[in-house]
Order: structure tokens, then C-alpha cells, then sequence
């Protein structure tokens, strides 16, 4: 019988698994600071014409600074989680409930087809409030 020939094996070298001193090496000052230098950028959208664009970005860029400012995974970043989180670390619960309006403000733009471009200055402000609010506020 013929037997088809098996590809040489090559070595692999095993990846240490991510214990939590790794997970925290990923979540630099520097991760941070591009976080908040994402959000400084969506004020530029402001004065484009393209509603959805701004909320997705403002979306991203408010989920990206949790992730680095919670050290959350993408998993993580659901409403009740980040809720719960904020306040154990000293958020007030309206300092919350300003971020929550935000990301609810985001959602029903992007998937409820509700991107109105007279909202966008608003929200930005809002935004820009809650998170200066929580920069203060979190330990």
C-alpha cells in the first residue's frame, strides 16, 4: 500500500499561559493613553455629516477607554459589568448613570437606526463630562 507522505513536524514553542501579571503588563499607561486620544479625536467628527460615523466611533473609543481604564476584557464591557465595577471603584451612581446615557445614546444610534446629527454635540458633551467625572472619581 501506498502511504502519502506526512509534512515534517516543526517545533513550536509553547506560549506561557496568561496568568493575571501578564493580563496587567497588556494594560499599559500607554493602552491608556491611546484610549483617551481616541476619544479627543471623535470631537472632529462633530462637524462631519455622518451621524452613524460619530456614534460608532464615540461607541469604540468610550469602550476602548474602559477597557484600559477597568482593565477589562472585551467580555467584560456589558452594562451591568461596568456598572457594578465603576462603583465598587468609587463612581458615584450618577457619575454612571451620565456614561450609561451615553453608551445607550450610541446603541440605539448604531443599531436602532436612530443617528440624528442635532444630537451629536450633546451627546459629545455628555460624553466628555462623564468621563473627565470618572477620571476624577475612580481609585
Amino acid at each position: 500500500t501506498l502511504q502519502t507522505p506526512q509534512p515534517p513536524q516543526t517545533l513550536q514553542t509553547p506560549q506561557p499561559p496568561q496568568t493575571p501579571q501578564t493580563l496587567q503588563t497588556l494594560q499599559t499607561p500607554q493602552t491608556l493613553q491611546t484610549a483617551r486620544q481616541r476619544f479627543s479625536k471623535v470631537r472632529d467628527l462633530l462637524n462631519e455629516e455622518h451621524p452613524a460615523h460619530f456614534y460608532h466611533e464615540l461607541f469604540k473609543s468610550l469602550q476602548a477607554w474602559l477597557s484600559a481604564r477597568l482593565e477589562l476584557r472585551p467580555a467584560q464591557l456589558n452594562d451591568a459589568d461596568v456598572s457594578k465595577i465603576l462603583l465598587a471603584r468609587g463612581a458615584t451612581p450618577l457619575q454612571v448613570q451620565s456614561l450609561l446615557s451615553v453608551w445607550y445614546s450610541c446603541e440605539q444610534a448604531l443599531y436602532g437606526a436612530q443617528a440624528h446629527a442635532d444630537q451629536m454635540e450633546p451627546t459629545w458633551l455628555l460624553a466628555e463630562q462623564a468621563v473627565e467625572a470618572l477620571e476624577r472619581a475612580l481609585k
